[in-house]
């Protein structure tokens, strides 16, 4: 098994993570988006139901920050929920799908094309290590190795 130089490997993931992020922040700015809007927004986007709970937990937002854009969301005409309870599943309303699909169309674009792109040459291999890497990192950080 090959060895390798673990700080030289852990920096040049980090910078990559980085730089993921970064284009992330970069696109949002461009598009006129606060970027934990374009968060909410995102997670909205998949056509599933969320609660205020679920986002901020798996995209790492403070629920504040979430109710916050979530409130404005709804006052937009965006978004509905029930009973205005952070555990109660948030719905895109028709003009929040539209909105959703207009403003995020061409970053969802740019991320197939992308994808597509490292697809081709690696297969699905690229998607595992990666979600392999996420689980082993979580566990050593919760042990505090």
């Amino acid at each position: 098994m090959k060895r390798y130089d673990s700080a030289e490997m852990n920096e040049r993931l980090n910078i990559s993570v980085n730089r993921i992020n970064g284009g992330y922040y970069i696109w949002a700015k461009r598009h006129g988006l606060q970027e934990n809007r374009l968060t909410v927004l995102y997670a909205l986007g998949d056509g599933k139901t969320h609660t205020q709970t679920e986002i901020s937990r798996e995209w790492l937002i403070p629920k504040t920050t979430v109710n916050t854009v979530v409130k404005k969301l709804i006052s937009e005409g965006l978004l509905k929920q029930e009973d205005n309870d952070k555990n109660k599943p948030l719905h895109l309303t028709p003009s929040g799908e539209k909105y959703v699909n207009a403003t995020l169309g061409s970053l969802y674009r740019a991320e197939n094309a992308a994808l597509e792109q490292i697809l081709d040459k690696y297969g699905d291999v690229f998607i595992k290590a990666q979600e392999e890497y996420a689980s082993a990192l979580e566990a050593c950080l919760k042990e505090d190795v």
